[in-house]
């Protein structure tokens, strides 16, 4: 007793799931001079992501959690810039350092009918929760922020804890800003050395 040998998924199926379709538009340019030794490569890109399968929370009295379905269309666009150069290079030694910067911009175009916005993962101790809504950015940080004074200082009770706001609101988006990468390759005769920044 009290060890179940089959139980019920807590995730409703859905035998009606469509595939999810990206339709991608990319132009770029390429450059190289100095005999190789320097390169620029810029890329704007922007896709939609059309019918994007989500698992969206319902109500538990259905004796499911959540369900899968069609969802949603998402928008990216954004640049990647890449500049390589060959700052030494005789006939034993070689060193090739790149430079890599990216930033995307990604919007929730769309929402199935009826859904307003999609709770991506549920809020936990912090209480805040990641979110999908209609012409917002994809996975926005929704939680409740620190009031705060108009001179932009947070509001602090009489015990010196900060005071949060009554409703949640956008504190943050889970997306970076932007990425950016420094490589650096260096060989000397059999003897290879790299390196790699991210940030």
């Amino acid at each position: 007793e009290g060890s179940p040998t089959f139980t019920v998924p807590n995730d409703l199926l859905n035998a009606n799931l469509k595939p999810e379709i990206t339709e991608p538009v990319e132009f770029g340019v390429e450059l190289a001079m100095l005999q190789d030794r320097l390169g620029l490569d810029v890329t704007y890109y922007k896709e939609e992501t059309r019918d994007q399968i989500f698992n969206v929370n319902i109500s538990a009295t259905t004796g499911y959690t959540s369900r899968w379905l069609n969802a949603g269309t998402v928008e990216n666009k954004g640049w990647e810039i890449m500049l390589t150069g060959v700052p030494v290079e005789t006939n034993n030694v070689r060193w090739q350092s790149t430079v890599t910067w990216s930033k995307n911009n990604s919007t929730v175009v769309d929402l199935a009918p009826g859904v307003t916005g999609l709770e991506l993962s549920l809020g936990d101790f912090w209480g805040a929760s990641l979110y999908a809504r209609k012409g917002e950015p994809y996975g926005q940080i929704v939680g409740r922020a620190y009031q705060r004074a108009p001179d932009g200082r947070i509001i602090v009770n009489a015990e010196g804890i900060p005071q949060r706001t009554a409703t949640p609101e956008v504190i943050g988006n889970m997306n970076p800003d932007w990425r950016a990468g420094w490589q650096n390759q260096l060989s000397a005769g059999p003897i290879r050395l790299a390196a790699l920044l991210d940030a």
